[in-house]
């Protein structure tokens, strides 16, 4: 599940997604988002272990820490991306996918680093 918790960075934005814990799943797999915007050269991250706070107890301080630790983070998309205000356009990670087990929590990072962004 998505939270409605997210840090944008001036480049990016920055997210926690948890598996929630009650449901009668074995995992849950993500294989892609949608963005829109200027978009340009795109990156996406996930944290390499599990983020062992509690998603109520995230705030911007946390997430802002999280960001600075290269050591935390593997990118799993690399893609240039022509500019697509109105219409989504999907990175497509699933050659890499996220997966998580039930109550599992990781952070996800969509960054650009198009000129001028």
């Amino acid at each position: 599940r998505l939270t409605l918790c997210c840090v944008v960075f001036f480049s990016g934005i920055m997210f926690p997604i948890q598996a929630k814990a009650d449901l009668p799943v074995s995992q849950l797999v993500i294989r892609s988002v949608a963005v829109r915007g200027h978009l340009g050269p795109l990156t996406v991250w996930v944290t390499k272990e599990d983020v062992p706070m509690e998603q109520e107890n995230y705030c911007v301080s946390s997430l802002q820490s999280i960001r600075s630790d290269e050591s935390m983070w593997a990118k799993i998309y690399e893609k240039n991306h022509n500019p697509s205000r109105r219409t989504y356009q999907t990175l497509d990670f699933s050659d890499n996918p996220i997966i998580m087990k039930p109550g599992q929590m990781k952070v996800l990072y969509i960054h650009s680093s198009a000129p001028n962004d």
